[in-house]
């Protein structure tokens, strides 16, 4: 595979990820307008993205050490599992907005995994976060900035500065 990868290489159907269930969770289900936003990376592809951005060595976000591709990462003062635990998604949606500088249409690359992963827009993340994290956490890459998120399975959130350009 060269890096001009075709549709059809790079995205999965919605149907055929492993995960989609985290979209269809009853009481937070996604209408079929917003599944649209959620592109299921295939699993060659999501490799292939998590070697370049993240690391070659391990396979969960967690397990990242200092020998990965990671920039010093700085604890942001927000706890997201509260938000999640307790249902107040608004709260921190309204956090992500104040403190995280990507424009609304940014595409972001959400890992739960090497092999796992989905792409959206910034605005898509926001707003159905809950579905994302879901109560494992996830690393988010934001390609066209200079920035990327842990999100921690305890609910921490780091922040870092990434050597992608």
């Amino acid at each position: 595979m060269g890096n001009n990868l075709d549709r059809d290489s790079k995205y999965v159907n919605i149907e055929d990820f492993d995960l989609s269930w985290y979209f269809n969770i009853e009481g937070i289900k996604m209408s079929d307008e917003e599944m649209k936003y959620i592109k299921p990376l295939a699993k060659a592809y999501s490799s292939k993205m998590w070697e370049k951005y993240i690391s070659h060595r391990h396979h969960h976000f967690e397990q990242l050490d200092s020998e990965d591709k990671l920039p010093p990462l700085a604890k942001m003062d927000y706890n997201w599992l509260d938000d999640l635990d307790n249902g107040l998604y608004e709260d921190f949606s309204n956090y992500l907005l104040r403190n995280i500088n990507y424009n609304q249409q940014d595409t972001v690359l959400a890992f739960w995994l090497k092999d796992y992963a989905v792409e959206t827009e910034w605005r898509f993340f926001i707003k159905h976060w809950p579905e994302f994290l879901f109560d494992q956490g996830a690393i988010l890459i934001n390609i066209s900035s200079e920035q990327f998120l842990m999100f921690c399975s305890n609910g921490t959130l780091l922040k870092g500065i990434n050597s992608l350009n």
